[in-house]
């Protein structure tokens, strides 16, 4: 039925001792007790999944031909740069300057999370300085073999001091 069969022809492919009738097997499939639907579900998103990955799999592999290419053509020019085959244009240096801060540009919110994980660094740092301050050493201790046996908190652990 999940591939368009009638209730007639499922009730004729069923054994002979079955006794269901086309009636009672579509009563069954009105009621909800035949789990083909859930079969069509699955056939029909693993169907949509294929053809999503196949269209997915052609534009990566453009891309990366288009990427390919594009390399190949920025490593000809720069060897004839070098090689002073070739003079840029001031509209040449624009163009490369405005690349240029793009990227830097796109860069920022990465260089704004390292920063924050430093600031972040610091003031566990701060706090553990502070508690080794005014805490006896034995639990000192104990607390820098916790840490250390945490994943999270381990590369916290401040290496033994030359002094």
């Amino acid at each position: 039925m999940a591939e368009g069969a009638t209730y007639a022809t499922a009730a004729r492919h069923l054994p002979s001792d079955a006794g269901l009738s086309s009636k009672n097997i579509r009563e069954h499939w009105r009621r909800g007790h035949v789990p083909v639907e859930s079969e069509l579900v699955s056939r029909l998103v693993e169907s949509a999944q294929a053809e999503r990955i196949d269209v997915l799999e052609l534009g990566i592999a453009q891309s990366v031909r288009s990427l390919a290419m594009a390399s190949a053509i920025v490593d000809e020019v720069t060897r004839r740069l070098v090689a002073g085959e070739l003079e840029p244009t001031l509209n040449d240096g624009l163009r490369a300057a405005r690349l240029l801060m793009a990227f830097q540009t796109a860069a920022l919110p990465g260089r704004e999370a390292e920063r924050q994980l430093r600031k972040s660094h610091e003031a566990i740092n701060g706090v553990l300085a502070l508690a080794k301050a005014h805490m006896p050493a034995d639990d000192w201790s104990a607390v820098l073999r916790a840490m250390d046996a945490d994943l999270v908190l381990s590369p916290f652990v401040p290496l033994p001091s030359s002094g």
